[in-house]
């Protein structure tokens, strides 16, 4: 089964995530800073994410990760 995190959830307040929340198990925070970014990421192979930056660095140390989705724009 897919691990989904998205990092930033209130950027996309009062939107209908069920297209996303039933791929997979979905895990949410409504904000994520900086240091916590691979913590809540590690294991997840989707991460969505609107203003939080996910860094090579991060991404390094990711290596179950396979999708980054910018919810934007």
């Amino acid at each position: 089964m897919k691990k989904i995190v998205f990092l930033d959830e209130y950027s996309v307040a009062n939107r209908d995530m069920s297209s996303i929340t039933s791929q997979g198990e979905y895990k949410a925070y409504d904000f994520t800073r900086k240091e916590d970014v691979v913590e809540r990421l590690r294991g997840a192979h989707i991460a969505i994410t609107n203003k939080v930056v996910i860094d090579g660095d991060a991404m390094r140390q990711l290596p179950d990760l396979k999708l980054i989705c910018i919810a934007a724009t």
